[in-house]
């Protein structure tokens, strides 16, 4: 697998930085985005980066959203997913996600329903 550029590095930290609000253990959130793995395997993730314990990247290729998804955890004990366009600029965002629903949600959004990300943005 090809390693990802520097630049590519640097600018997804600066989107990263933006949506920071408190550390968490993204073993754990990763366990609960998988806990469907039929689901998880579908999205196509050629990568999956921690960031330091602030937020979980995963690079997906699914059937209606092929760039970063991005997860960070809010002080209110939720989390919040954010949908990357290829200039790693936020697209969207779902707030107030339980950790039993990750899974559920991003599959939604890049797999399931072609209209989920257009619908959120129209909001």
């Amino acid at each position: 697998m090809r390693e990802l550029a520097a630049k590519t590095i640097v600018k997804l930290g600066n989107s990263i930085n933006q949506l920071f609000k408190m550390e968490f253990n993204v073993n754990e959130t990763m366990e609960w985005v998988k806990i469907k793995p039929i689901i998880f395997m579908s999205w196509g993730v050629s990568r999956r980066l921690n960031f330091s314990n602030k937020a979980l990247c995963l690079l997906v290729n699914g059937r209606y959203f092929k760039s970063w998804v991005v997860i960070t955890l809010d002080y209110n004990d939720t989390y919040t997913v954010s949908f990357l366009k290829k200039d790693l600029t936020v697209k969207t965002q779902i707030q107030e996600v339980y950790c039993d629903q990750l899974n559920e949600i991003i599959d939604d959004a890049i797999e399931t329903n072609p209209n989920y990300l257009k619908e959120l943005i129209a909001k």
